[in-house]
């Protein structure tokens, strides 16, 4: 008989000294990250664009904080940096990329 265990594929990111543990095999957790990956470059658009910087503020605190759950601590940790936090918005991005393509890689 086989048997087949249900796992969650997790993968680290270290921010500022703490490590982050994002899953990455949760389709309902995927599909509310790739929202807010689009809002936050919609929200970058509009900034080159002449927009406000507080709305892009805003998509990196709900998106961090959906993933992370830590915005404040980072936030403080970045220094009030917006280019800091971009960069902690870019990385959450990959990690849910690689973690998907490891997945699909496996079985295809």
């Amino acid at each position: 008989m086989k048997k087949i265990d249900f796992k969650k594929r997790v993968e680290e990111l270290e921010i500022a000294g703490k490590v982050y543990e994002i899953e990455v095999s949760n389709y309902d957790f995927i599909k509310k990250s790739e929202v807010f990956v689009v809002e936050l470059e919609e929200s970058r658009q509009k900034l080159m664009n002449g927009g406000n910087v507080d709305d892009m503020l805003s998509c990196l605190k709900q998106m961090i904080d959906f993933v992370l759950g830590d915005y404040d601590r980072i936030w403080e940790e970045a220094g009030h940096n917006i280019h800091n936090m971009l960069d902690v918005a870019m990385a959450i991005n990959d990690t849910l990329q690689t973690g998907l393509q490891y997945k699909i890689g496996k079985y295809l």
